[in-house]
């Protein structure tokens, strides 16, 4: 059985997908917060289409009861429970730190107490701040630039401990800005696009160089998938990037090529806690795992426009 927290939200129901359709059976737990872009009864339908492949526990990760339950039988978890997009961060960035932070510390305590000793930890390129244009690796230091990327920082080092603590195998995914279909209404992507769709004006940051590595959801999952194989003495830590910088205004642009769309730009103040260069290193994860991103920029933005058109 292969558990994974948040299996409802935005990567976590594509990786239940994918398990779930090479006929593994997975177990997800979801406290199914509700967050403005966020469909409660749309997450809860993507896992309980898939029947008796796939269970639902519903309750929250820092509960012990709800947590020995979902970890009971369960050999590997996936742990992609996080206060979800840019909103909890915002408004409240004091509780969403405490939130992840001691939900991953009560996780670490359930998989001592249930005997699980494998540990799929999604964490994400906020760990780095700024990079250099040539990529953020799994040995670049961390330096965050903000209170998610200092939760993120904090989880990885939990979870550090948990696993020189006994013989357990801990794998630490690092992607960089992922998108596609399912992705929340706070996504950069998501905004750009439904401007488009709407035909309204598109306000972007004063500072339009800011660059980013867009990494298509269906790629991350896939290297998911294929990370926790790999086995190391300490955490096994990949980055998942194209290396690719991609501008705002390349942004703009590969949107404007796929959907036909004008897109009038506004610009307005620059935003202050946004790092300006934000790129991962895909070579190694391509040398340990033989994979790397497949879905190119405008091919990802067209399938994530249809899928907006058919929601929205």
């Amino acid at each position: 059985m292969i558990g994974i927290t948040g299996g409802a939200g935005f990567i976590g129901s594509h990786l239940v997908d994918a398990l779930a359709e090479k006929g593994r059976q997975v177990r997800v737990l979801d406290a199914f917060v509700d967050t403005p872009g966020r469909s409660e009864r749309r997450r809860r339908r993507r896992v309980t289409a898939w029947g008796d492949r796939v269970e639902l526990i519903e309750g929250d990760v820092a509960d012990p009861a709800v947590l020995d339950r979902f970890l009971r039988g369960v050999d590997r978890v996936y742990h992609f429970a996080r206060a979800p997009g840019e909103w909890p961060w915002t408004r409240d960035p004091q509780a969403a730190y405490l939130g992840d932070v001691g939900g991953m510390l009560a996780l670490l305590d359930g998989l001592r107490r249930n005997d699980v000793r494998t540990l799929v930890l999604r964490s994400d390129a906020s760990v780095y701040g700024d990079t250099e244009r040539t990529g953020a690796g799994p040995l670049t230091p961390a330096f965050p630039h903000s209170t998610r990327g200092a939760a993120r920082a904090a989880t990885e080092t939990l979870a550090m401990a948990w696993q020189a603590g006994g013989h357990r195998q801990l794998t630490i995914l690092r992607p960089f800005h992922v998108y596609g279909p399912r992705m929340g209404s706070d996504n950069l992507v998501y905004r750009v696009l439904l401007a488009a769709l709407e035909d309204r004006p598109l306000a972007l940051p004063g500072d339009t160089g800011i660059v980013r590595d867009f990494v298509f959801a269906s790629d991350v999952v896939r290297m998911a998938v294929q990370a926790r194989r790999a086995m190391s003495d300490g955490p096994a830590v990949f980055v998942l990037a194209t290396g690719r910088p991609t501008s705002l205004i390349d942004l703009v642009a590969a949107v404007r090529r796929v959907t036909g769309a004008v897109l009038r730009v506004e610009v307005g103040p620059a935003s202050r806690h946004e790092p300006r260069m934000c790129v991962g290193n895909p070579r190694p994860a391509r040398e340990q795992l033989f994979l790397e991103p497949e879905v190119a920029l405008d091919a990802g933005l067209e399938a994530t426009w249809e899928w907006l058109k058919r929601t929205r």
